[in-house]
């Protein structure tokens, strides 16, 4: 809706002095107000949309949309519900920046309530299985990368898409979308559609909404649904001349508590924006699920359990093999502690030679196996992998004596 500064000002000035014949008079005031807003605004929608050059957003796949704003001017926000202090209070859901480009303030306003959920126990120093740090550690994970995601501002809108809405047994709204393999080429979507969280809108009709989401003093034309989900799925399908990818998503938060009818229609068109995840966040979701399938020591690491110290004696003649950069005492000692433990933590901020002492341990991990006695019926097994970090990485780990990972 429109809204006047000044006459909400006065309005909030006589609600707090129960001044109720300056109240009313205001209120009329604020109808006459927001109905001839409501007219300019959907004159200047028509003639958006009667020519096509005039919509920045038909031109390329990316378009600059700005908005000046002078003093007392008035701006397009549409209005939800928020608590504090635990009461109900007036919140700006929408605010319309362009008629085809709005920012949802719901999901900015608590990226944790709309994209995943709150953790409801803190971290321990121990845990009696893995499936507890899991419990533990997974909800806390999705918490900072819903905030983190919002927080990085680098979203895509996709408009005019069709969803296709399923029914679930678990009472959770869930469908997908097809996004075209060359429209994704065509419009620059490189991010991970794998790992990103999804804000659903599209607008209604004042004859499409509920009734209980109408009232006389709200003369408006249309309001925007909104929903916001998680992507659970992401495969391709179609034939070899038409490729699609088909994304399955899952609703997580809706504002509205009731669903029009309207949005499972077939001829419903939506409005997505996909929110892609933070790299370094979804490599910790992906290490909190894929510690099911990883090995005893990862799990014992992970639950703060006791690790066996006897590990493997290295005869170290000298730690300046030729070729090999400088060693100090802190970089002689790490690998020491690395050689004889079955597991080391060797951190420290960029440049203090973390890379040189993993190479310095890869050598004398080789030299070790080099001295080995190789039999038919034990065999060392080592394997080097040099590449980006993926849920896999400890299952392969696993099967060798020796993983080395750089």
């Amino acid at each position: 809706m429109m809204k006047p500064t000044t006459t909400w000002k006065c309005l909030a000035a006589a609600l707090r002095e129960e001044n109720w014949d300056r109240f009313f008079p205001l209120i009329e005031e604020l109808d006459v107000s927001s109905r001839i807003h409501a007219r300019q605004f959907n004159e200047r929608l028509r003639n958006a949309k009667s020519s096509e050059k005039s919509d920045p957003m038909h031109a390329e796949h990316y378009a600059e949309l700005s908005m000046r704003i002078r003093p007392g001017e008035a701006v397009e926000v549409q209005l939800g519900t928020a608590t504090a202090r635990g009461l109900m209070t007036p919140a700006i859901q929408l605010f319309v920046v362009h008629p085809k480009f709005e920012i949802c303030l719901e999901h900015v306003r608590d990226p944790i309530k709309c994209f995943s959920k709150y953790a409801f126990h803190s971290s321990r120093n121990s845990y009696k299985t893995y499936m507890d740090y899991q419990g533990i550690w997974k909800p806390m994970c999705e918490m900072e990368s819903a905030s983190n995601a919002v927080a990085e501002n680098e979203s895509i809108l996709i408009e005019d898409a069709a969803l296709k809405w399923e029914n679930s047994c678990e009472k959770k709204l869930q469908g997908y979308f097809l996004l075209p393999l060359d429209k994704k080429s065509q419009w620059s979507i490189e991010c991970d559609l794998k790992n990103s969280v999804l804000c659903i809108r599209t607008k209604l009709n004042q004859s499409q909404s509920s009734p209980s989401q109408c009232t006389a003093l709200m003369d408006i034309s249309s309001i925007t649904w909104m929903a916001h989900g998680i992507i659970t799925k992401v495969k391709e399908t179609g034939s070899k001349e038409l490729k699609n990818l088909q994304i399955d998503f899952q609703i997580n938060h809706m504002p509205m508590t009731k669903i029009p009818e309207v949005i499972f229609g077939e001829r419903t068109r939506f409005t997505l924006e996909l929110i892609p995840k933070l790299l370094p966040d979804v490599r910790k979701e992906n290490a909190i699920s894929s510690l099911t399938k990883a090995n005893q020591l990862v799990k014992t690491i992970a639950i703060g359990g006791r690790i066996n110290s006897e590990g493997a004696r290295f005869e170290i003649d000298n730690y300046l093999p030729s070729g090999f950069s400088h060693l100090n005492n802190s970089q002689c000692k790490a690998i020491r502690e690395a050689l004889a433990n079955p597991f080391t933590l060797i951190q420290g901020p960029p440049g203090t030679g973390k890379t040189v002492v993993g190479v310095h341990i890869v050598y004398w991990l080789f030299k070790n196996i080099q001295k080995r006695p190789a039999s038919n019926s034990q065999k060392t097994r080592a394997v080097l992998y040099c590449g980006p970090s993926n849920k896999s990485v400890d299952v392969v780990a696993g099967k060798f004596d020796y993983f080395f990972l750089l």
